[in-house]
């Protein structure tokens, strides 16, 4: 089945979850599910994601999934596989699977991005955290 087209209005996001609280505790990245979706043997995951002043997404790889982040307001440093890169908006940043990542707000402003994670489409989209709580 083809994937029916979709519109998504990035300002009707308002709920906001950490959906990482459990697995590991210190990760503070909001997110906000957006679409997912099958198509051919591949799944498609688009979230909203948001970082705060001072906040940080751990480090951690997915085995399976490329990721593509794309800035939308502030400035956050990714860290990938040891270098350091700076998100700013408009700028578009791609993470190969089994690359060790984490992402860092250092300033005093909200940072967002929509991040596009693709990957097989019978395995679920999973953070393997490098420093477990």
């Amino acid at each position: 089945m083809a994937i029916v087209s979709k519109s998504i209005n990035l300002d009707d996001i308002k709920n906001w979850t950490r959906a990482y609280e459990k697995s590991n505790p210190s990760d503070l990245l909001k997110i906000k599910k957006l679409l997912e979706e099958n198509e051919g043997n591949c799944r498609f995951l688009v979230i909203g994601a948001k970082l705060n002043p001072g906040d940080v997404h751990q480090p951690h790889y997915h085995n399976h999934e490329s990721v593509i982040v794309y800035g939308l307001k502030g400035t956050a440093v990714a860290t990938i596989d040891g270098k350091e890169i700076e998100v700013l908006p408009n700028t578009l940043v791609y993470i190969p699977p089994k690359s060790i990542h984490s992402f860092a707000n250092r300033t005093d402003k909200e940072w967002e991005c929509v991040a596009l994670a693709i990957g097989p489409k019978d395995m679920p989209l999973e953070n393997v955290w490098i420093n477990q709580p």
